[in-house]
């Protein structure tokens, strides 16, 4: 009988063994694993920017991935591009008339590409001499904040767009045969005091306070 015993007894840390040696095995399979999961995380992340050769094309897939709207690119005008050096800005509409909806793109160039990173489109007020509307951000390498103002122009006696700004600096922009107008400033001290629209004459046609 304790013969017996001794064998069983021997039988049962003999499979304790072997259990823990298993469990020790399926363990390190699992660290493997986790490792290999936050790779794929890093390349899915690197997918989802939104890319095109050029702003307009940018602008297609922008309006359909961000706002779910559809346009061919060949139906986008890119009307004021300004590049502001980490960042590039620029105002476009959809090719239709009369212009009813006029929007404002934020990208970086990098090599011959361009990522978005900003993208609006608003129904523009076509009552008014001229249309404002204004966007904040901060630029892709994250030392600044930016402000936007742009819009569209209904008057065409409108050729110059002048915006004060509060440290009493003046920007003014030739319209010339532009349908829009793009202001971009990163002091933010530099907040706008007024936005005037001017005929040929020096006149003040509108102007949004």
């Amino acid at each position: 009988m304790v013969k017996k015993l001794k064998q069983i007894l021997l039988i049962i840390v003999a499979l304790l063994l072997i259990t823990g040696c298993r469990d020790q095995q399926d363990g390190e399979e699992y660290v493997n694993t986790s490792s290999d999961t936050s790779t794929s995380f890093t390349q899915l992340d690197s997918e989802s920017e939104i890319k095109a050769k050029n702003l307009q094309e940018l602008v297609a897939v922008g309006l359909e991935k961000r706002l779910n709207r559809e346009e061919n690119s060949e139906d986008i005008t890119i009307d004021v591009p300004y590049d502001e050096g980490s960042s590039i800005f620029a105002t476009y509409y959809i090719n239709q008339e009369p212009v009813t909806e006029v929007g404002m793109i934020q990208a970086v160039k990098r090599e011959n590409e361009y990522i978005l990173q900003n993208i609006d489109l608003s129904p523009i007020d076509k009552q008014a001499p001229f249309w404002l509307a204004k966007f904040a951000g901060t630029t892709m390498d994250g030392k600044s904040n930016f402000r936007v103002n742009y819009g569209y122009i209904n008057d065409p006696s409108i050729n110059e767009i002048r915006i004060r700004y509060s440290n009493v600096t003046m920007h003014g922009m030739s319209m010339d045969d532009r349908k829009t107008f793009l202001d971009v400033t990163t002091d933010e001290k530099m907040i706008e005091t007024s936005v005037q629209g001017i005929d040929g004459d020096n006149n003040l046609v509108y102007k949004y306070d």
